[in-house]
């Protein structure tokens, strides 16, 4: 990635998480419920057998909610890992968020006991990835790590990204080792990017 897209990248992240971070509790809750809502309606959901979360936090949609949807309909939930020595990740099956315990950047992440999460070839597994907006095309800024960008180079399930309608861009800068989502809810709709 050359610096330029780095710098514009930069930029974007920090206006946009100074304006999430600006919302008000309504405006954030009204958001969140609307978009769980759609999640819930989503084909990728009710056929998932396992689906991915993180932790919300920095204002991020609360998908806890999600957790709790994909537990009531049967699903298993997992949680990422970050291992910061290698720049990456692996998810954790859990029953509940509330086994989660602080783990790297202070984010809750599983215990080392959690069992691993196994992708299987016949389940349709759906991975709920964070960002700070995303655009039309899928492409997302997140927070400059990298981590969910080398996951998802290897994840054969859907993708969605979950975001208030206010960050999600006509198009956003990228490099050509970001992977864009499969699909973007906002409270005021679901978006097919590919």
């Amino acid at each position: 990635m050359n610096t330029g897209v780095k710098g514009e990248k930069d930029r974007i992240r920090r206006e946009a998480l100074a304006e999430r971070l600006a919302m008000t509790d309504e405006e954030r809750q009204t958001a969140d419920a609307a978009m769980l809502t759609r999640f819930i309606a989503l084909a990728s959901f009710r056929f998932a057998k396992v689906v991915l979360l993180y932790y919300p936090v920095k204002g991020e949609p609360n998908v806890l909610g999600c957790a709790a949807a994909a537990l009531a309909a049967g699903k298993k939930i997992a949680f990422p890992k970050c291992d910061p020595a290698s720049r990456t990740m692996t998810f954790r099956i859990v029953s509940s968020p509330d086994e989660l315990v602080p783990g790297a950047y202070g984010i809750p992440e599983p215990p080392d006991s959690a069992l691993p999460y196994q992708p299987s070839k016949n389940e349709h597994d759906l991975c709920v990835v964070p960002g700070v907006c995303f655009d039309r095309q899928g492409h997302r800024i997140g927070y400059g790590g990298g981590y969910y960008d080398r996951f998802l180079a290897s994840f054969g399930g859907a993708s969605v990204g979950l975001a208030p309608h206010r960050f999600l861009k006509n198009e956003l800068p990228h490099g050509r080792f970001d992977r864009p989502v499969d699909l973007i809810l906002t409270e005021k709709g679901v978006f097919h990017s590919r």
